[in-house]
């Protein structure tokens, strides 16, 4: 019997010792690894070679998409099962998962996902694929709204910078960087700067290296 082989990212160890006791029951499954941040995913992708990986979708160092666009941009052919609530479905559509398991689920089917995930199944229904779609469309458009100021701006705030740093890094003052970080704010719906550098990095358009 071939056996697949998971890799389990899950910060939270009494989660993650429940996800294990329920695969530890599948006669054809095999855990071989456990990753509690998305560092060490991408380090035991490579490492392990599993065939999928059960991916919590928000972590304490990345956000689940992060780390999905890392594997890919690494060229690690693995399949991704996400795991996380419902507002993370369309992103975890959009990052290239294969399925999506909602934290609230009953677990007893895990297996079967897993096995379905790893024979290269798509999981998404019809609906799932329009509104990631939707979403997908909803997140250029908001990006493409930004002017090329507010995108720099963006960057800046993503990486850490302090308006002052910002000001000084632009050759602009830092009371027109804090116009720029209220029309960012307003324009891409969010309600503070921290929210405005996680929506640009998890998305895609502000890559931290």
């Amino acid at each position: 019997m071939a056996q697949i082989r998971v890799l389990m990212v899950e910060d939270c160890p009494p989660i993650l010792e429940r996800l294990k006791t329920v695969l530890g029951r599948e006669a054809d499954i095999t855990v071989v690894g456990e990753a509690l941040s998305g560092q060490e995913a991408l380090r035991l992708v490579e490492e392990l070679a599993p065939d999928v990986v059960l991916l919590n979708a928000t972590l304490p160092d990345m956000d689940g998409l992060v780390v999905l666009r890392r594997l890919r941009e690494a060229h690690l052919e693995v399949q991704v099962l996400m795991r996380g609530v419902h507002r993370h479905v369309c992103r975890a559509l959009v990052g290239g998962t294969a399925g999506y398991l909602h934290k609230d689920e009953e677990l007893k089917e895990i297996g079967e996902l897993v096995r379905r995930v790893a024979r290269g199944e798509q999981l998404w229904t019809k609906a799932q694929v329009a509104q990631a779609r939707r979403w997908q469309e909803e997140v250029q458009k908001r990006w493409a709204n930004l002017t090329e100021r507010e995108q720099e701006v963006l960057g800046l705030l993503a990486r850490g910078k302090s308006n002052r740093e910002i000001g000084v890094l632009l050759s602009i003052s830092e009371k027109t960087v804090g116009h720029h970080v209220s029309g960012i704010l307003a324009k891409l719906g969010v309600g503070s700067r921290t929210e405005a550098a996680l929506w640009a990095v998890r998305w895609g358009f502000v890559d931290l290296g």
